[in-house]
């Protein structure tokens, strides 16, 4: 009987370590959803940390309530970053970064509803994810303005608020605005935030399309993950697609989010309807009886075979 149990308890410890989750926030509310950690700052230029946003400019702008916006065109200095991760509601909650897939609408505008329109739209937005192992803490995970579109990364740059030594990650960008030396306006990337070296090279060159960022309007887009092999999806049923692949791609447990910056050109960046698919990262608690298990069975197993000897 004990054995049975041994062996029961180790199946099931090994199910849940590899439970997947289905992760759908619609930012519906007005207040910061359980399980989020948002981080925002509007500064006079952006080399300074600037005055920290809340909930009343995420949210408290909206009527009727349905999204996230991050940035805005009207900040009261001029340069603004948030970043919006899921960190867990009763604790530290990981996803392994090696398979997922994200389902998210996204809205890059220099106007909205009734709002004053602003004539050059820019930084960006990303989609980014952190090997929790690489950071001290959440508090590491809001990154500068401008082209770093508040994405946290490895390198240093004019004291620009952002850096964290070794941090490790990739960065998803949703660029509106060429900076010196990229190759046009509008486009995406995948950005290795350690180095700040893009990995992958540009995906999709949206230079020729103004109606993919600044049409004012919501865009669906997906980024599929298959250990490397990455998919990115746009268009009217996701129709659009572009793939390419990075080798020995690193698998760790990560924290998720979106970010997003404006320097002295602005642009409204809001997000909603976020849904991740992924697999979560066990517990300790989890990961310590899957090991127990799996000593008890393995010393039963021997010792069976002893005796049939």
């Amino acid at each position: 009987m004990f054995r049975t149990a041994v062996v029961l308890t180790t199946l099931l410890a090994l199910a849940a370590s590899f439970a997947v989750a289905d992760l759908t926030e619609s930012f519906s509310g007005s207040t910061t959803p359980p399980g989020w950690t948002i981080q925002g700052y509007d500064a006079a230029n952006g080399i300074t940390t600037g005055t920290p946003l809340t909930d009343a400019y995420w949210f408290g702008s909206q009527t009727p309530y349905g999204y996230l916006r991050l940035t805005d065109i009207t900040p009261t200095n001029g340069y603004d970053r948030t970043s919006a991760f899921w960190t867990g509601i009763s604790g530290p909650e990981l996803f392994w970064s090696d398979n997922w897939t994200l389902t998210v609408d996204i809205r890059v505008g220099r106007s909205a509803y009734g709002d004053p329109t602003f004539p050059d739209g820019a930084d960006g937005l990303a989609f980014t994810w952190v090997d929790a192992n690489s950071i001290s803490g959440t508090g590491d995970l809001i990154g500068g303005t401008g082209d770093w579109m508040g994405t946290p990364r490895g390198t240093s740059q004019d004291s620009v608020p952002g850096y964290v030594a070794g941090i490790q990650g990739y960065s998803f960008q949703f660029d509106d605005f060429r900076n010196t030396g990229e190759p046009s306006y509008e486009f995406t990337s995948l950005v290795d935030i350690n180095d700040w070296t893009t990995a992958g090279g540009t995906v999709a060159n949206f230079s020729a399309d103004n109606s993919f960022y600044l049409n004012e309007d919501w865009q669906t887009v997906q980024l599929d993950n298959n250990n490397g092999n990455f998919t990115f999806s746009w268009g009217p049923g996701l129709a659009s697609s572009y793939t390419w692949s990075i080798a020995n791609l690193p698998n760790y447990g990560a924290y998720f989010g979106i970010t997003a910056s404006t320097g002295q050109r602005r642009a409204y960046h809001e997000i909603r309807n976020f849904n991740l698919d992924a697999v979560l990262v066990p517990e300790p608690g989890t990961m310590a009886l899957l090991l127990l298990g799996l000593g008890a069975g393995g010393a039963w197993v021997r010792r069976r075979r002893k005796t049939e000897e």
